[in-house]
């Protein structure tokens, strides 16, 4: 959490969170009541990520690397 930019200063429910985050035209996380801003990229650059990720998980098949996205902690 230290690398996310806390959005509020009160405590939210999940609830609320919830439906906020609906509407949120940003990507954020909610933890223990806290709405924390993420990192998020377009709609373009998910799609180029992921056909790069099927590109190495498929040239990669039957030796011993792995491709891994950015979701890997």
């Amino acid at each position: 959490m230290s690398a996310a930019h806390r959005l509020q200063s009160r405590l939210y429910t999940p609830q609320e969170y919830l439906t906020l985050e609906r509407e949120a035209p940003n990507k954020s996380e909610y933890y223990c009541g806290e709405i924390f801003a993420m990192a998020g990229g377009t709609y373009q650059h998910s799609v180029i990520g992921g056909n790069v990720y099927g590109a190495l998980h498929q040239a990669l098949q039957g030796k011993p690397c792995r491709p891994m996205n950015s979701d890997l902690r």
